[in-house]
């Protein structure tokens, strides 16, 4: 017992025969050995050494690999595809590298809707609060999704959080305006706030249909963390849309039930203007155009090839990290060389109760 990892492996009749006639083709010749190519879609994986014949189609491969080299092995080796196999994405984060993006990025959460929070409590008062408290459940219930259907919570996944928390808090934004403006005509708060949420339901409603179109789009035919932010965003806009209708309307009319709020202030900072922006339609649909127009020229014909990150254009993309600040001098250029070692891998006969993967 050598507590390494073996890979055995059964042949049926057909292949057993051409195995076998192989193997004692290239059995060892005195101090003379030969290797068995194990190739996938023309890529070299591993080349065990035959020890001898082997009959029956039962053999068994090993060598001083661990266990993830050994499921690769097997994997390559019971690989049932005639298709070319083509790596889509392929994403490796080092362990210190990930504790640090992640600890980033929830602290870009928090303090992104903390923030979102603040300005809905000091700009809209009571119905801030409100609308805070509609927040929150949308995160709870997203959060709670994600749990129960057992989805992975990404990098990108935290970024569709954040814009589930804008979105949330926009809804109201649209709901609290239309409540402003029926008060401004000396709507009672009750019929004020029936006209608000109103007018405002057919742009709300809009507006989160089209984002889910375009994050079930995500989903299905995205990878990766792609599909990571599609998952998240989906059930974020779904929970907005339910919050922002019925959570904060449910609270509202609690509290005129129970004589609790008698009007609805707000902060106006931006009063009305009797700016005609009609009549700058023109100029600016000009300057927009130019403007894109004068972009797509300099990104494609300028930057070309360069405006593609590793995403688009391939290759490999490294971040390192130093525990101190380093000198201009010491980041120079070196060059680094190593030879690695090839492990020494054996094929040789085994019975026919041998386990697939043993260790």
């Amino acid at each position: 017992m050598t507590n390494e990892p073996e890979i055995s492996f059964e042949l049926d009749s057909e292949g057993a025969k051409i195995f076998e006639d192989i193997t004692r083709e290239y059995s060892p010749k005195g101090n003379k050995f030969f290797h068995l190519a194990i190739v996938l879609d023309g890529q070299l994986y591993s080349a065990p050494r035959i020890m001898g014949p082997i009959p029956g189609g039962h053999g068994q491969i090993t060598g001083n690999f661990d266990v993830k080299e050994a499921l690769t092995l097997a994997n390559i080796l019971e690989n049932p595809l005639e298709a070319p196999v083509h790596v889509v994405d392929q994403r490796s984060v080092d362990p210190s590298l990930g504790k640090d993006a992640i600890r980033s990025g929830i602290t870009a959460a928090v303090v992104g809707t903390a923030a979102v929070a603040a300005f809905m409590a000091i700009y809209y008062l009571l119905a801030g609060i409100v609308a805070n408290i509609a927040l929150l459940l949308n995160i709870v219930i997203l959060l709670g999704v994600m749990c129960s259907i057992g989805t992975t919570l990404t990098l990108p996944g935290i970024a569709g959080v954040v814009l589930t928390a804008g979105m949330a808090v926009d809804a109201n934004v649209l709901i609290f305006e239309r409540i402003r403006e029926e008060l401004a005509k000396g709507k009672s708060l009750k019929g004020a706030l029936a006209a608000g949420y109103s007018r405002a339901f057919s742009t709300i409603f809009d507006s989160h249909v089209t984002t889910l179109i375009s994050s079930t789009i995500l989903i299905w035919m995205g990878t990766g963390s792609v599909k990571g932010f599609g998952v998240t965003l989906t059930i974020g806009v779904a929970a907005s849309l339910f919050t922002a209708l019925v959570v904060t309307r449910l609270i509202f009319d609690l509290l005129l039930a129970k004589n609790w709020v008698k009007s609805l202030p707000m902060m106006h900072i931006i009063r009305a203007t009797k700016l005609d922006f009609m009549k700058l339609a023109v100029p600016a649909f000009i300057l927009s155009w130019t403007i894109i127009i004068i972009g797509l020229v300099y990104g494609i014909g300028v930057r070309g090839h360069h405006m593609l990150g590793v995403d688009f254009a391939g290759g490999d993309k490294v971040t390192i990290s130093f525990a101190q600040k380093l000198s201009r001098a010491n980041c120079a250029p070196h060059s680094l060389e190593t030879e690695l070692p090839t492990p020494s891998r054996n094929i040789k006969k085994t019975s026919a109760a041998a386990k697939r993967l043993s260790k």
